[in-house]
């Protein structure tokens, strides 16, 4: 595997850290296997169900079921979230 060290400034003049670019990294076979807990619940819901995320991780949590939505979504499932008294609510449709 061969790395290349990046600039120590960005384009626009600000310092980045010392991130390394590498060649050769293998992409994983299947990001699916890999669910947060978010995902793995919305995974078994049936369609007209739906799940209260609480609201101390609104935003967290919030941006962990988009994803799993996104991640959902090839397979058939679709979602909708509104942020409501407690939270985000997520609602299966299909």
């Amino acid at each position: 595997m061969r790395t290349k060290a990046v600039a120590k400034k960005h384009m626009n003049g600000i310092a980045t850290p010392g991130l390394k670019i590498e060649d050769g990294v293998p992409l994983p076979t299947d990001l699916r296997k890999r669910t947060t807990g978010i995902t793995a619940v919305m995974r078994q819901m049936k369609p007209g169900q739906s799940v209260l995320l609480p609201q101390y991780r609104t935003t967290l949590n919030a941006g962990a079921a988009r994803m799993a939505a996104r991640l959902l979504g090839p397979e058939g499932f679709q979602f909708t979230m509104r942020t409501v008294e407690g939270g985000v609510r997520v609602w299966r449709l299909s």
